[in-house]
């Protein structure tokens, strides 16, 4: 597997504000399936564990060095929380790499609200106190049960809406979004609008409220260095060229990340 990157941007200015990491399959390795194929798979055969930490591993080496790095966003499978040791080893992982914990957010679907007290809970106020960011992606599927939803309880700041499914005519005004929005405020948390594919969609992220938003409207997921040149053209000026001369050899190129991506194929 490779990651790829895809900007997460402020709605009105179109800068990039985060990134957010996707696992790809390279053309070398198609036994493995498709990205959703190959998760499924490691689930089932108990080394998300191993996947999760190679992932975070990989995303911290691409984005070391050079004063322009993003806050990044991975995703967080629901087995992850159950760890022993997650909180030990992501505590390591930022310190080996310098990163702030509130320059990491973890994505998690919307089934997460399940969680009640116990362990997971427990994992995620950890890292939470530690400054480490959440999400819940998704959550417009399910907008009919937000009096469900257990926000209060878990430490999350951003909610996660498909743009394809609010475009339509009449859904700013339903009550499931009458409701959202008024959740939303409640709570002080943040609307990012995924899928972002058409104006039209941009637009109806917008009348929903959303602050942050990502799709192919501003770019696909792209391979680090890629993303890094993505990064220079969308900057500009003399921002653009401070990234150029901090960004150093390709991160695909380094010895630390072949070891990782190697250990992780094995």
């Amino acid at each position: 597997m490779v990651v790829h990157y895809q900007p997460i941007v402020d709605i009105d200015t179109g800068i990039a504000v985060r990134v957010e990491s996707f696992c790809r399959v390279p053309p070398s390795h198609v036994q493995l399936g498709t990205p959703t194929a190959f998760l499924a798979s490691v689930e089932r055969s108990g080394r998300i564990r191993d996947f999760t930490h190679w992932m975070l591993q990989t995303v911290l080496v691409d984005r070391r060095g050079g004063e322009y790095a993003l806050p990044i966003s991975i995703n967080l499978a629901f087995a992850n929380l159950f760890e022993s040791d997650l909180v030990k080893r992501v505590r390591a992982l930022l310190e080996q790499f310098d990163v702030d914990p509130s320059d990491l957010t973890f994505e998690l679907t919307d089934g997460i609200q399940q969680i009640q007290d116990g362990y997971g809970l427990e994992t995620m106020r950890h890292l939470a106190i530690d400054g480490v960011r959440f999400a819940i992606d998704g959550f417009a599927s399910n907008l009919g049960n937000i009096a469900d939803l257990q926000v209060l309880r878990l430490p999350v700041q951003e909610l996660k809406v498909d743009a394809r499914l609010i475009e339509h005519d009449g859904f700013s005004q339903s009550s499931g979004t009458v409701r959202l929005k008024r959740f939303v405020a409640e709570q002080g948390l943040t609307l990012v609008a995924k899928c972002v594919e058409t104006e039209q969609q941009l637009k109806a992220a917008r009348d929903l409220g959303c602050r942050l938003a990502q799709g192919f409207l501003f770019s696909e997921p792209l391979a680090a260095t890629e993303f890094g040149q993505w990064l220079i053209t969308n900057a500009g000026g003399e921002v653009g060229a401070a990234v150029a001369e901090s960004a150093g050899p390709p991160a695909s190129e380094t010895p630390e990340r072949t070891a990782a991506t190697t250990a992780a194929l094995a």
